[in-house]
């Protein structure tokens, strides 16, 4: 039970550290939170490998009151392979933000037996969400995984 509580925790604050995002057109965040009413965007996903190839389904999204506390900087050159890169689109067809998600079928967790070990698990299924500031021109969303030093684009879903 003990060993299942601390990769439970571990899980967590690995998914909820490893999402990094680029602000919408660079809008300070002052702007960005009066402009979304002090609302956050949830978008929930399931990452499945069948036979070495990933797909992604788009589960639900959910808009909470409340506003996010930081703005991680974004950079496309922090993807390694198996990493996630999500792109949320407004209705001009414009990137809007973007997030990494460190790959979600083999995350790295850590635990402690005597001293601190990471351990890197492997799945063959994963939930993984992200979150970003709400706004009423998000309406689709990219998937894509970095393999082989190329992106490829697992989901592409209107909102």
């Amino acid at each position: 039970m003990k060993i299942f509580f601390l990769f439970a925790v571990s899980t967590a604050l690995v998914f909820c550290s490893s999402a990094t995002y680029k602000k919408e057109d660079s809008v300070p965040p002052s702007q960005v939170s009066k402009n979304s009413s002090d609302k956050i965007t949830y978008l929930f996903f399931t990452i499945q490998k069948n036979n070495g190839n990933e797909t992604v389904k788009f589960e639900s999204q959910k808009t909470a009151d409340g506003k996010l506390k930081s703005f991680p900087e974004f950079a496309e050159r922090n993807l390694k392979t198996g990493d996630l890169l999500i792109t949320i689109f407004n209705n001009k067809n414009q990137p809007a933000y973007q997030q990494i998600v460190k790959n979600p079928l083999n995350p790295v967790v850590e635990s402690y037996d005597g001293e601190m070990k990471q351990n890197q698990l492997s799945f063959d299924k994963a939930d993984f969400h992200i979150r970003f500031p709400y706004s009423q021109s998000i309406n689709k969303v990219t998937v894509e995984i970095l393999k082989n030093s190329k992106k490829i684009i697992l989901l592409n879903q209107k909102l």
